[in-house]
């Protein structure tokens, strides 16, 4: 059973699960772990978020959370698979109006980007968050996260969807990029505008929104990802045979390839991505913080798109890899994977704008 801790059952609910990371972590002999429950977090720390909702926490041992701490680096696809899996059973429970996910901020990009995904039709809004610096620490940025996203999740202006929030801004999963490894505004909107803004408990304003629902579909949890994907980065020193050893292994199903600026790739890799380009999908990105990829302004970027490489377009390079594992076990061969991405990509230039092309199986947008 899920323990309620409440004042008064006028409040809107809101389910909260964490996964660990900085945000519930403390002091140790060997650095910091994430030891903090949720239970304790509140009552501890940021007891006032009671004053604006009603607060479901998964109890010990019940199975209805996610029920291990974990080192964000310690995430992987199986860990993201059980968040999602968690968020998309309280979809089901009468009365909540949102969740929250509070997560370490090595991955949390990547559990954004592959939660987006999962879960599709969502029908509540589900923030995840996370902080730089422990409850414990000087100038903690942990009370003011954890408050914006409980108010967030529980405010009726916030859209249904999976969004981050975090230093008081709302944003997308798709252009979420950490860009600080310490500042506590550690994460920006990259290629991409905020979604809104927040500050708990008074203010809360919406920019856009992305619709992140399909008609009168009902909700979705699609936890199948192609794991197969590699990332490869380009260097001045960067091999040809490098980059043909990689594509011919046969564990390796898909490739992205972060390039320079726009996305240009030298010439002398034309080679295996003529040749491997019409068999496996490759993905190229760029390794610029900020920027989209554009293929076709250069020689060098439109000699590579004709081999049949795919562009990231203005996509965080966390969602680009994500898109990609999650595009392949739905798509009807390469073909089709090319027509769904593009029509991905170039949704994603006009945030408001859902994507119209339907998968054969699924019938679901990216």
């Amino acid at each position: 059973m899920l323990s309620e801790n409440f004042q008064s059952r006028a409040k809107p609910a809101v389910f909260v699960d964490g996964s660990g990371g900085t945000i519930a972590s403390v002091p140790s002999p060997n650095g910091r772990q994430a030891k903090l429950a949720l239970d304790e977090i509140v009552d501890r720390f940021v007891p006032e978020v009671r004053n604006y909702a009603r607060l479901v926490c998964p109890s010990p041992g019940s199975g209805e959370g996610c029920e291990e701490l974990i080192d964000s680096t310690e995430a992987d696809h199986s860990h993201f698979t059980k968040c999602a899996s968690v968020h998309f059973r309280q979809m089901q429970r009468r009365g909540l109006v949102g969740q929250v996910r509070p997560a370490g901020t090595d991955t949390l990009d990547r559990m954004a980007s592959r939660m987006r995904l999962m879960l599709r039709n969502p029908t509540m809004p589900i923030i995840i968050t996370g902080a730089q610096r422990g409850f414990d620490e000087r100038w903690s940025d942990a009370p003011r996260n954890f408050r914006d996203a409980v108010f967030a999740a529980s405010h009726p202006e916030m859209p249904a969807g999976v969004w981050v929030v975090f230093n008081g801004r709302i944003m997308d999963p798709r252009f979420v990029v950490k860009r600080s490894s310490s500042d506590v505004d550690a994460f920006a909107s990259v290629n991409g505008d905020d979604v809104g803004e927040v500050e708990a408990p008074d203010h809360l304003r919406i920019s856009y929104t992305a619709a992140q629902a399909d008609g009168d579909e009902e909700p979705q949890l699609l936890p199948e990802f192609e794991l197969g994907v590699k990332v490869e980065v380009i260097d001045p020193d960067y091999e040809p045979k490098w980059l043909s050893a990689v594509l011919e292994r046969p564990d390796i199903r898909g490739l992205v390839l972060r390039g320079y600026g726009l996305g240009n790739i030298p010439t002398r890799l034309r080679p295996p991505l003529q040749r491997w380009a019409a068999t496996k999908p490759i993905v190229v990105g760029t390794q610029c913080f900020s920027g989209p990829v554009n293929l076709g302004k250069y020689e060098v970027g439109q000699l590579a798109r004709e081999t049949g490489v795919l562009s990231a377009g203005n996509l965080s390079p966390a969602y680009a890899v994500a898109l990609l594992q999650w595009l392949m076990p739905r798509t009807e061969g390469l073909q089709h994977l090319r027509e769904v991405w593009d029509n991905t990509v170039q949704s994603s230039l006009c945030p408001g704008t859902p994507p119209t092309l339907k998968f054969a199986r699924t019938a679901q947008a990216a």
